[in-house]
């Protein structure tokens, strides 16, 4: 991805991490001596060595009612479209707003190349990838990849509904009375003018379909939840099974009309997913089901991710219709009659179906699904009760506040215990005359609580200690793995930072003694453990021990309580200036060294910094080099002492990545000595 352009040595883009590092609380914590002050090059002469910088993210869920924390990973972080790959950290983290947007900036590494979209939020996609531009990185679910969507289909009319649909088999291509709504292009999405509406509030309540949706997953158990899906405890949502009788719908005394209305899906399979209907009182056998007409509703019940291309949106609502024995149409069921649901596993065959010019057609009519029986005595959900049997596919809640009820199917029943959750489809039913709830399990009315969202940052801090006189750029006089966890609220507010600093300079590797400390604007209320002092008058906490006398390994852990003082996480994230004190710890006119083109603090003697090592940059073979540095990884393997950072067997890209002010070899900490 082409950035935001750099001036022509400094990357503008990275700007956050040296603007983070400019003011105190109330006070003035830096010396005024260090501006430029007519002596100095300006700071923009300069490469400021950042690893990280800052683009902009874009983010349209369009899913009102949807407040989602995203995830950004630098890396595909999904092993299969249900399972995220353990071990692996996003880069950045945030909440959207209530309708899914997030808009803002973002600090990633300068070597990331393309970049992953992620939420656990149920009814939105689970993992995109994100379309990377010079102007940051976008996801907007209200545009569409080349080929996902169609126009409607010409030459259709609403007196051509049903379409009739052929089903194909392993062996052979049949009929079986199905019939759809709809038509379709190559990705199974409704191409009728129409057919899918998505009001803005569903429900009694008037709430939008995001809030209604994060209400009722929050009250059923998540697939992994593998505690509360096991046998013997309360297997999951396996205890929201129902029979037939409550499964499907009654039509009461003067008819109602029907719609279905997204709610999400996890699936592995392009599911196919209708209705059907019977006189009240029928016995529907597996021979009267094949016989009976069936209508599909969502030719492809997918929502789309990394793996597919986006079909339906959470909130797409389908009217359903009665045909009676002439074919006559309504959207008024009669009295009299019941509707069943019917979906069958990966029936979505990947074409299109647009008539009268060509037949549409699903796939595998032998691996249905519908809710009227107990079929296929072979397979058994070992978390089922005795009393009726096998193959039950379809759980169902009543929602208290919306008063809609809310069914979830399951799209391949597992012979053995499994962690089914029953949400491969989950969709809303609406009815013209409320059904109530019966003896369905009820959602609470409350609405969840958001959780804390937690940005975790971490990287290596390597400083050369010979400052303003020259070094021999190792970068390892003192080393320091960070991690910081920062939490925040579903407004973006960081409520708290919880900090570990760990030594990882090997011994012997500096002569001076030199004290590692870290600066704030605004450092809340700090927690430190015994041997880090504060240090009020810059901001800063300092640790006591120099890092010489330090036993490699030893964390030390800062937490800070940032509550009250409306700090975005971005904004915590960008706030941080580490530096080391060199020789020996004092007060005043002491010597430090901070990261390029950083502001040294108030106690820091200024009249150091010259022309010749301004802004903690020196010069090495007519090449800048730094005499700090901040590593965007844990881990990273010290250049041997005494030896050059960017001398061959050590980190030989570094040079590359220096002479082209960071256009090039930005992963050079990947690739050389310490390459895995």
């Amino acid at each position: 991805m082409k950035r935001i352009k750099r001036n022509s040595l400094v990357t503008g883009l990275y700007a956050l991490m040296l603007m983070g590092i400019v003011t105190g609380c109330d006070k003035d914590v830096y010396n005024p001596g260090n501006d430029d002050d007519g002596k100095l090059p300006p700071k923009e002469d300069y490469f400021d060595f950042a690893l990280t910088g800052d683009v902009q993210l874009n983010v349209n869920y369009d899913a009102p009612g949807y407040r989602a924390v995203i995830e950004v990973y630098d890396q595909n972080p999904m092993e299969d479209r249900r399972t995220k790959k353990e071990g692996i950290s996003p880069v950045f983290v945030a909440y959207t707003d209530i309708n899914g947007k997030y808009e803002g900036k973002m600090n990633i590494p300068t070597a990331v190349k393309e970049a992953y979209l992620y939420t656990s939020l149920f009814g939105l996609p689970t993992c995109v990838k994100l379309e990377a531009s010079a102007s940051g990185y976008t996801y907007d679910a209200t545009k569409s990849a080349p080929g996902t969507r169609a126009a409607a289909a010409s030459g259709v009319l609403n007196d051509k509904v049903p379409f009739e649909v052929a089903v194909m088999t392993t062996n052979n291509k049949r009929s079986d009375n199905m019939y759809s709504l709809t038509t379709w292009n190559g990705n199974g999405i409704p191409t009728l003018d129409g057919y899918l509406t998505r009001p803005d509030k569903v429900g009694a309540a008037n709430e939008a379909i995001g809030v209604v949706s994060t209400r009722v997953d929050n009250f059923l158990v998540a697939y992994n939840n593998d505690e509360a899906n096991k046998v013997g405890g309360a297997c999951g949502n396996a205890k929201l099974l129902r029979n037939p009788d409550q499964i499907n719908l009654k039509i009461p005394a003067g008819g109602s009309t029907v719609s279905v209305s997204f709610m999400g899906e996890a699936a592995a399979f392009l599911n196919s997913f209708g209705y059907y209907y019977y006189p009240t009182g029928q016995t529907i056998t597996p021979e009267s089901f094949y016989k009976m007409k069936k209508y599909l509703i969502f030719p492809n019940s997918s929502g789309g991710d990394e793996q597919s291309a986006m079909t339906l949106r959470t909130g797409q609502t389908a009217k359903l219709l009665y045909f009676d024995k002439d074919g006559n149409q309504s959207e008024l069921f009669p009295e009299g009659y019941t509707i069943g649901w019917f979906l069958i596993s990966n029936g979505f065959g990947g074409s299109s179906f647009n008539a009268p010019y060509a037949s549409g057609y699903v796939n595998q009519l032998d691996d249905f699904g519908y809710s009227s029986s107990s079929y296929y005595s072979g397979y058994r959900n070992a978390c089922m009760s005795d009393d009726t049997g096998t193959d039950r596919r379809f759980i169902s809640v009543y929602d208290e506040k919306s008063k809609m009820r809310i069914i979830g199917i399951e799209d391949y029943v597992k012979s053995s215990q499994a962690p089914d959750d029953y949400k491969d489809l989950l969709f809303a039913v609406t009815t013209s005359k409320d059904l109530g709830g019966g003896d369905l399990e009820p959602v609470p009315p409350t609405d969840p609580t958001p959780e804390p969202g937690v940005l975790p940052l971490s990287g290596t801090l390597a400083f050369e200690d010979i400052w303003p006189g020259g070094g021999d750029y190792d970068l390892n006089d003192v080393m320091i793995e960070y991690n910081r966890n920062i939490t925040f609220d579903a407004n973006n507010k960081a409520t708290k930072s919880v900090e570990t600093f760990k030594a990882v300079q090997k011994k012997g590797s500096a002569t001076n003694n030199n004290f590692f400390a870290c600066q704030y604007k605004k450092l809340g209320k700090m927690t430190l453990p015994a041997g880090v002092k504060a240090e009020t008058a810059t901001n800063s906490f300092v640790i006591e021990t120099s890092a010489k006398e330090i036993v490699e390994g030893t964390v030390y852990q800062i937490e800070r309580d940032l509550t009250g003082l409306n700090l975005s996480q971005t904004d915590v994230a960008s706030d941080f200036n580490p530096y080391i004190i060199t020789k020996k710890y004092t007060t005043e006119n002491r010597v430090e060294v901070h990261l390029p083109l950083a502001d040294m603090t108030s106690a820091a003697d200024a009249s150091l910094m010259t022309k010749d090592n301004a802004y903690y940059v020196g010069s090495k073979d007519g090449s800048q080099y730094p005499f700090a540095i901040n590593i965007p990884i844990t881990g990273f393997v010290a250049a041997d002492e005494t030896s050059r950072i960017d001398l061959e067997g050590q980190y030989p890209a570094f040079a590359s990545w220096a002479k082209s002010k960071g256009t090039t070899n930005q992963d050079w900490y990947k690739t050389g000595k310490g390459a895995k």
